[in-house]
């Protein structure tokens, strides 16, 4: 609310949700008002933190859609064709607008498994 700058916990709702995790990257879809792209991210390993070694990178893809005025949010994990990028925290996620509809770029992030950071570029289509 960028009158009040009041935060509203939003109460998720329908079949399945992405587990808890840290640092995934996010973008809204093009021509919404109401919907995100969330990617990745890392979850806690059984182990825990350990200083940023317990944490497991993700590279599951969920379309979020926010209903402000019952204060919910439905999530939907979004299915992959083909190759998808490698599980990553830290990157960054942007909604490139032009011909051929929205498409999202993912931009670096870092796996706290192998220690690789990612410098290739990758786009997801989107669909509405």
């Amino acid at each position: 609310d960028t009158t009040t700058w009041k935060w509203t916990r939003l109460k998720s709702v329908g079949e399945s949700s992405p587990s808890p995790r840290a640092s995934p990257c996010a973008a809204q879809v093009r021509g919404s008002e109401n919907q995100a792209i969330i990617f990745g991210g890392a979850s806690i390993g059984s182990e825990g933190y350990e200083g940023g070694k317990g944490l497991i990178p993700l590279n599951d893809t969920w379309l979020i859609t926010v209903d402000s005025q019952a204060g919910t949010a439905t999530w939907k994990q979004i299915a992959h064709d083909g190759v998808t990028p490698e599980a990553r925290l830290a990157a960054t996620l942007t909604c490139i607008y032009g011909e051929g509809g929205g498409r999202m770029l993912l931009q670096g992030g870092y796996d706290s498994s192998s220690k690789d950071t990612y410098s290739e570029p990758w786009i997801l289509q989107c669909e509405k």
